[in-house]
Order: C-alpha cells, then sequence, then structure tokens
C-alpha cells in the first residue's frame, strides 16, 4: 500500500497562508479541482500533549489495526540510487511538470516596458498556443513582438517581464 498526503502537526499556519498565495489573478484548467478548505494543525485537537515521535506511532497503530501489521522497509544505498535515478531523469524534467499538464488558460500581468500588461495565455501540454492582450496603450507592433516571443514557447520559460 502506498498513501500520500499531507499531515501538518504543528505548523506555523501564517507562514503556509502566505506561501499559497498565488500572483495569478485567474486560471481555468480541464485537470481536478483543489478544493479549498480550513486548513489545521493536528495538535489543536489532541487532548493530551503529544509530540511527533507519538503521532507516528498512533498513526501506525492505527493503520495496522485495519490493514494488518506494518512491515518496515529499510532502503539500501541501491535503493536510494534508484530513487535519486528515477527522481532525475523523470519526476525532474519538463515533460513531467509542465508536458503532461492538461490544457489550462491563465491571466497574468506581464511587465513591458514601463506597461504592466493583461495577457490571457492559452497552454496546451505546457506550450503557449495562444494570447490575447488586454492594454489600450500597447501598439499592433509591441504585440506582434510578444507574441512572437511567447506563442509556441513553454509556459515555464516565461519571464513575464519582456
Amino acid at each position: 500500500m502506498l498513501s500520500h498526503g499531507t499531515l501538518l502537526f504543528d505548523s506555523d499556519l501564517d507562514v503556509l497562508q502566505h506561501a499559497l498565495i498565488s500572483n495569478l489573478d485567474f486560471i481555468e484548467s480541464k485537470g481536478v479541482p483543489s478544493v479549498k478548505r480550513h486548513i489545521t494543525n493536528i495538535s489543536e485537537y489532541t487532548n493530551e500533549s503529544v509530540n511527533m515521535n507519538v503521532l507516528i506511532a498512533k498513526l501506525i497503530e492505527t493503520i495496522s489495526a485495519q490493514f494488518g501489521e506494518l512491515n518496515e522497509y529499510p532502503l539500501s544505498g541501491a535503493d536510494w540510487d534508484g530513487i535519486y535515478e528515477l527522481a532525475e531523469k523523470k519526476y525532474k524534467s519538463w515533460d513531467w511538470t509542465f508536458g503532461r499538464s492538461p490544457d489550462f488558460v491563465v491571466r497574468h500581468d506581464i511587465k513591458y516596458n514601463t506597461d504592466n500588461i493583461e495577457c490571457t495565455l492559452h497552454v496546451r501540454r505546457g506550450f503557449i498556443k495562444k494570447l490575447a492582450f488586454r492594454n489600450k496603450t500597447l501598439g499592433d507592433a509591441a504585440i506582434d513582438y510578444l507574441q512572437s516571443k511567447m506563442i509556441g514557447g513553454r509556459y515555464d520559460a516565461i519571464k513575464f517581464e519582456l
């Protein structure tokens, strides 16, 4: 069994909230949307003084009661080498991070010369396929230049200050 998730035990929720703030005004995707819920710490719900080691022991005890005894598998040096190699070759790649993402539309504010321009990008498999600008002072030459720099490019390569 493999389970993935995040359990906050005694985190600084102010720091966490600040880290989760996006500078994106808008994003629309066909992927699975995030469910916004109140974030809290497990430590706020314990009746006794519980530290991290006690929490881990309780989790193991509860999971074992449900699924049977858990056996620890210490990773060998070869296991770790394989993990690092897989991370480098697959999970840290642009294709894994951006190239497999669902199509999405996102709006950014882009700084171009002295103007701030609202730009709506249509992204498919990580590449910018279409874009639109919302700025009354931006001339056709500037729009052509920005489109030539951005359309067909990787979404992650955009600096948003051209």
